[in-house]
């Protein structure tokens, strides 16, 4: 409202501030001697003429509060307005600029890490709550008495701006996985920032293969899995890919990733690399095919197009619901098409299962994914390939994804 200003014409007139306004000013532009009746104590206010001057403290709250007054001139108490004042809640925030960290080393040798942490709301102030530390036993992660291998410093840079140095003295307690930090705001208990640091497994090295992966310029491959071998930190992969290719994109799964490529529609050839735990990967795509017009002598136009392939599909999807996928085998037999062929399904993980069926009716193999609870904070990912076992060159794959702390299983079928 223009200049805060108000008239006692029976109206009501509504102000809306943040957080953290501390003052208001209204103007009661024709009358004075004033009254104000209602009060609700996150506030003061006094009069002066016809000036009302409000005094107020931040809201801490995340909760918008609203206060209700009636002012009026004293003498004629006909006349009179309403005021109306909303303020906002506080927006409390806590980040950092990483959350893990997986690369420790569990060597007695000691190494630094810092995290930048953002804090917003209130005092900008944050504080270490508690360092919890984990081992992994049977698949399971076991909280452990905190070693005081981790010497931590928190210092406050600017406003709202902190540093966390992290000082890692080295693998003290046998068996010791990972380290939990504990971030609290210091105005709201409530917003909390966990930062991860892992100890590496330096028995074993991450070995990928294959070194090189082909595509044809429509994004075709023949093989788009590039395979880890070796002790792999559960969802650290992503961590360890230096992609600076564009037009590639990857797809982490349980031990292996998946590459995709946009398509080339440039009839050059272009190549490019990629790091994976220090591995080196070749890219290579080829250029889009070049179509030749011939002139026959009626000048009809034919078009000859080189390298065109032809696909069946061997593999028919009938139905994804849930856990369940549904397909029909066609495979081309004495020419006419037959759907009496086995399948061969395989998993790219080792906490999933299935079990086949078939309805010899419908023809329709009948595919149920089965899988343990994840008991674990982090969501989980699986490929499942399903082959024509008489045509092993047609095939679907399917994405298992399972929520953290959940036994559900999400089936979606992989589109190259």
């Amino acid at each position: 409202m223009e200049d805060n200003n108000i008239k006692l014409n029976g109206e009501e007139y509504s102000f809306n501030i943040d957080s953290k306004t501390n003052s208001l000013v209204i103007n009661v532009t024709d009358c004075s001697a004033l009254d104000l009746k209602g009060y609700d104590g996150w506030y003061k206010y006094k009069v002066i003429g016809n000036k009302i001057s409000f005094i107020i403290n931040n809201n801490l709250s995340e909760i918008e509060r609203d206060a209700s007054l009636m002012v009026s001139n004293s003498m004629y108490p006909d006349k009179y307005a309403y005021i109306a004042i909303s303020q906002k809640g506080e927006v409390y925030t806590l980040s950092s600029d990483i959350v893990a960290k997986n690369n420790m080393s569990p060597l007695i040798d000691g190494e630094d890490f810092t995290f930048n942490i953002k804090v917003d709301g209130g005092d900008k102030k944050c504080i270490i709550k508690e360092i919890k530390e984990y081992v992994l036993s049977d698949d399971e992660y076991i909280r452990i008495p905190f070693d005081k291998s981790l010497i931590t410093e928190l210092l406050q840079i600017d406003d709202g701006v902190y540093k966390l140095n992290v000082h890692n003295m080295g693998r003290v307690t046998e068996d010791a996985y990972y380290f939990e930090i504990v971030l609290v705001h210091n105005n709201n208990s409530s917003k909390i920032l966990n930062l991860h640091l892992r100890y590496q497994d330096l028995s074993k090295n991450i070995v990928v293969s294959p070194k090189a992966l082909e595509f044809k310029s429509n994004g075709f491959s023949t093989n788009r899995i590039l395979k880890l071998n070796g002790n792999l930190i559960d969802n650290g992969i992503e961590e360890n890919i230096v992609n600076p290719l564009d037009w590639l994109h990857l797809m982490c799964g349980y031990d292996c990733i998946y590459a995709y490529v946009d398509t080339n529609d440039s009839e050059s050839v272009r190549n490019g690399n990629i790091t994976i735990y220090g591995n080196s990967v070749s890219i290579k795509q080829d250029g889009k095919i070049k179509i030749e017009t011939l002139e026959s002598c009626n000048h009809d136009s034919i078009a000859v197009v080189y390298n065109e392939v032809e696909y069946i599909d061997g593999v028919e999807l009938i139905s994804i619901k849930d856990n369940v996928v549904k397909l029909r085998t066609n495979t081309y037999e004495n020419d006419k098409y037959v759907h009496d062929s086995m399948i061969t399904v395989n998993l790219s993980c080792k906490w999933a299962d299935f079990s086949l069926d078939y309805d010899s009716e419908n023809e329709i193999h009948i595919i149920t994914v089965i899988a343990d609870d994840n008991c674990f904070d982090n969501e989980r990912k699986c490929i499942m390939t399903v082959k024509n076992a008489e045509d092993t060159e047609a095939s679907r794959r399917f994405l298992l994804t399972q929520k953290s702390l959940s036994k559900n299983l999400m089936l979606e079928e992989i589109n190259d």
